[in-house]
């Protein structure tokens, strides 16, 4: 799914793997694309899709609404005895997740080269 304007790129690409399901983000992650990623992420998980990888190596932007999606999208996974995990934070985003305190609620994988390996 892309949504594009001159100021803001969102993309996301969803694809099946063999355990899990991965979610590739490019662009910023705002307010603007909050309702887009929200639907995204809880279709895969009325799908039965309970571990799920974030990856948001191209990640340029987050603000607290993003962050906040994630955080609580991440506690429904954990009710649903699933797994969310966030694969190479850009240091734009690892920084906002720091000063947000919020690091301690998410499973966050850095240097993550081979994606299937997150969930070995």
């Amino acid at each position: 799914m892309d949504k594009n304007t001159d100021s803001n790129i969102f993309k996301v690409e969803n694809e099946e793997r063999k355990n899990y399901y991965l979610i590739r983000i490019k662009g910023r992650l705002a307010a603007e694309n909050i309702l887009t990623m929200r639907k995204i992420l809880e279709e895969a998980l009325e799908a039965g899709r309970t571990r799920i990888l974030v990856d948001i190596s191209a990640v340029e932007y987050i603000d607290s609404m993003g962050i906040g999606l994630i955080v609580n999208f991440s506690k429904k996974i954990r009710e649903a005895k699933g797994r969310l995990v966030l694969a190479n934070p850009t240091r734009v985003v690892n920084d906002v997740i720091e000063v947000s305190g919020t690091g301690s609620l998410l499973d966050i994988r850095r240097d993550v080269a081979d994606p299937d390996q997150a969930f070995a």
